[in-house]
């Protein structure tokens, strides 16, 4: 059951990757930073889920393994977004 729920929930996500497709090209945002922060969002939102499942079933450990793993592969994804962003900042300022 919640594997079909988790299925019926991506389906409106699309929704909502067509709407910030939208906004992106509308701010001129680069596409690859853009795509990166929606990988990280996916990330997210699967180790989560997965997290909760094995929670569910009594393995706290691997799920909290599979939470830190996930936040630290959203860190390292986010290392040149950030360092885009100190650039632009030094430029304004």
């Amino acid at each position: 059951a919640g594997l079909l729920i988790f299925f019926m929930g991506m389906k409106q996500l699309s929704t909502v990757i067509d709407f910030a497709k939208v906004v992106m090209r509308r701010l001129a945002i680069v596409a690859s930073y853009f795509a990166t922060m929606l990988k990280m969002l996916g990330i997210a939102y699967s180790a989560e889920f997965s997290s909760q499942i094995c929670k569910d079933s009594g393995h706290g450990a691997i799920a909290a393994q599979i939470d830190f793993f996930a936040k630290t592969a959203i860190v390292m994804m986010s290392i040149p977004t950030l360092v885009y962003l100190a650039k632009i900042m030094g430029d304004i300022i």
